[in-house]
């Protein structure tokens, strides 16, 4: 067989196959980056639906000055539906957006790769099955990519470029080029089980999961604490409620089953109770939350001191306590006396309070254990983003502090720039940190396991799930010290493989990425 050659131009026609949601999206920013495009579906109703879809939105980027007219009708006049899968024929790359089911996958695949030229490029838009997979069901594999865009396509900057081990390496520049010219920013990672942006998010949605199958109430305390101290724009459990419960959880269980059912990425029993009851959340009108007239219901007491008495604190401060220092800052500033003192190895990192209880952040282990061993009542602090100005912060006491050192670590942490100190049932990691934690872990994970670099997985971060940092900038504003402890801590208090931490092997994060084998 003879070498093919592959190639892009700005003016190539791009077929997209499929014109749910997704596949309209795509062909929408095929149109806009100046190219001929071919909307294929099986169904006409369907294909009525898209171009609906397509036309209102042009028309919304109309009337708000986004686009000309003259543009507008240029554009829009360039987009061909069509039933007909021979209309892809002179398609320079062909876009598949159908449903994720390998069933339907395979005859669609081998439908496209029967209808179009040897040197057109196939691609998936798939969020989590196998390309390896889904290569292996064409005569030429070496032509087929990953380019998994995000919903809504035409808004959201991130498209994860994915090359089989089979990918030319040709096939993969031009991919990455592609979405470069559409206006996007690209990452590009191995064929890993949910490849960057899905496995970089397990842990935000299953160790929320994992709280609740723990017990922790009420749940809309862990999106309020991830929104108000961590700074994510929502919660983990209304944002499985706006996904769909169903789709969620069959993200992670895939991914689960393909890393050969790592507890890491094991689904949570209340989820699956939730999948199987159909309350999949807003779609259903109920999921982790109802969706009625109504705000969701707490479910549970939260505990607040009440401070109007007490009087200001005295504050020692042991050692070096990190990011808790902009907290005592801000407490200075308002006039707190603050005494700094050299601190034992096992005080270090404590704030004291009226020679009461510690304050220390969480480092996964529970309130209770930690003043055992330190012998003083002990308050943790959660993670915040940004201590001072932070509206919620929840906090844990070991059972041996008093109401009235409760009183006072609440002072205080007001004084420190907290709205809003809550004091909860003692939780190993807390809520933020815990999260946050596992969510660090797993992005060093995969630079360690050379899946992708650091710059992608921070982009990945940043467009992909819109983190507030950065994960690995995270990690090093709190530590790799920290990350370690509290993984290593929650190994021991809850399950010994779930939370191991990433090792720290001495290997570049820059390190290049091998795009596929077949170069």
């Amino acid at each position: 067989m003879g070498e093919v050659e592959y190639q892009f131009h700005s003016n190539d026609l791009i077929a997209v196959i499929g014109a749910g949601s997704m596949g309209r999206g795509i062909a929408e920013v095929a149109l806009s980056a100046g190219h001929p495009v071919v909307l294929y579906n099986h169904r006409e109703t369907t294909l009525k639906a898209a171009d609906t879809a397509i036309r209102a939105n042009y028309a919304r980027r109309l009337q708000k000055g986004r686009i000309s007219e003259a543009q507008s009708e240029a554009e829009l006049a360039r987009l061909r539906l069509s039933t007909d899968i021979s209309e892809i024929g002179h398609a320079r790359i062909v876009i598949e957006t159908i449903a994720e089911d390998v069933g339907l996958k395979r005859q669609v695949l081998t439908d496209i790769e029967r209808t179009v030229t040897k040197n057109a490029i196939i691609a998936t838009n798939t969020s989590s099955l196998s390309i390896d997979r889904l290569s292996s069901f064409l005569g030429e594999p070496r032509r087929f990519v990953g380019l998994h865009f995000f919903n809504p396509a035409p808004v959201m900057k991130l498209v994860e470029i994915i090359p089989g081990n089979r990918t030319d390496a040709a096939v993969a520049d031009i991919a990455e080029r592609l979405v470069t010219a559409w206006g996007k920013s690209s990452v590009t990672c191995k064929p890993t089980p949910g490849f960057l942006v899905n496995r970089l998010a397990r842990p935000f949605y299953v160790e929320a999961f994992r709280l609740l199958d723990e017990g922790f109430d009420p749940p809309h305390l862990i999106d309020e604490a991830l929104r108000k101290a961590g700074g994510f724009r929502m919660g983990p459990l209304e944002l499985t409620d706006l996904i769909g419960q169903d789709v969620n959880f069959q993200v992670t269980q895939q991914i689960w089953e393909s890393m050969g059912y790592d507890p890491k990425y094991t689904p949570s029993l209340r989820q699956r109770s939730l999948v199987e009851a159909g309350l999949l959340g807003r779609k259903s009108g109920t999921g982790v939350f109802s969706y009625g007239n109504s705000e969701p219901q707490s479910g549970g007491k939260i505990a607040v001191p009440d401070e109007s008495t007490h009087p200001r604190p005295e504050i020692t401060v042991y050692g070096d306590i990190g990011l808790l220092a902009l907290l005592v800052a801000k407490a200075d500033q308002a006039g707190i006396d603050v005494k700094q003192v050299a601190a034992t190895p096992a005080f270090a990192g404590s704030i004291g309070i009226d020679g009461g209880p510690l304050l220390r952040l969480t480092d996964g282990r529970t309130a209770e254990r930690v003043a055992g061993e330190l012998g003083r009542g002990v308050v943790l602090l959660d993670l915040a983003l940004d201590y001072p100005g932070t509206e919620l912060l929840l906090t844990a006491a070991s059972s041996d502090v008093s109401e009235e050192g409760k009183r006072a670590a609440h002072a205080f942490l007001r004084l420190g720039g907290i709205k809003k100190p809550t004091f909860i049932d003692d939780t190993p990691g807390l809520v933020v940190a815990r999260i946050v934690a596992c969510l660090i872990n797993e992005a060093a994970a995969l630079v360690q396991q050379r899946v992708t670099t650091r710059d992608e997985v921070e982009t990945a971060a940043r467009l992909g799930v819109n983190y507030p940092l950065g994960l690995l900038e995270w990690r090093d504003r709190v530590g790799k010290g920290w990350v370690e402890s509290a993984m290593r801590n929650l190994s021991e208090l809850i399950h010994p493989t779930r939370y191991r931490p990433t090792p720290s092997f001495a290997r570049s994060e820059e390190a290049p990425v091998v795009r596929s084998l077949a170069s």
